[in-house]
């Protein structure tokens, strides 16, 4: 099973991406609309679909956008 989730809005710079699956890492940002978080997030996540047997991937153009994929196995 393939699960993709996608956001349109800024983008993730390049020299954060190897991080943003650490635990409370943030990457700042300028712009009002974004929420404040505990950078736990994505860190979860990740260990969830670890558990899970699958796989988290990102890819990121700043300024564009970001898409994760998972990656689950079909039991």
């Amino acid at each position: 099973m393939i699960i993709l989730c996608e956001n349109l809005h800024t983008g993730i710079p390049e020299s954060h991406l190897p991080f943003i699956f650490d635990r409370f890492y943030r990457v700042e940002s300028n712009d009002e609309r974004v929420s404040t978080g505990s950078g736990l997030g994505l860190a979860l996540t990740k260990e969830l679909v670890k558990l899970l047997d699958g796989t988290i991937a990102v890819e990121s153009l700043f300024g564009e956008g970001t898409e994760f994929t998972v990656t689950l196995p079909v039991t």
